[in-house]
């Protein structure tokens, strides 16, 4: 099953992109896919939240709130192997050039 994972100030959510491997008609998909998001999500929701956690015990000096919610999800998704590290780097590049 492929996923993309989007990622704005208000909310992360998953859709599916399609499913390589998978029992799928033209029009439905196995029937198992919506549990499987359903846990995608949920863990996507505890590394974010853990990630906040902790970086809450550190600080980025002179680094604004908006900047330090970007590297934290940036780094949940990196960890939970949802980013590549080419894709992390990238990321967190444009991150900390704005």
């Amino acid at each position: 099953m492929r996923t993309a994972v989007i990622l704005d100030a208000e909310e992360v959510r998953s859709i599916v992109c399609d499913s390589r491997n998978l029992d799928q008609g033209r029009y439905s998909i196995h029937r198992n896919v919506p549990i499987w998001k359903a846990v995608l999500d949920d863990n996507i929701r505890i590394a974010l939240r853990q990630a906040a956690e902790n970086q809450e015990d550190s600080s980025f000096n002179g680094v604004d709130e908006l900047t330090k919610t970007q590297r934290n999800h940036l780094n949940a998704l990196f960890k939970w192997g949802i980013l590549t590290k080419a894709e992390y780097e990238q990321l967190m590049q444009r991150v900390t050039d704005n």
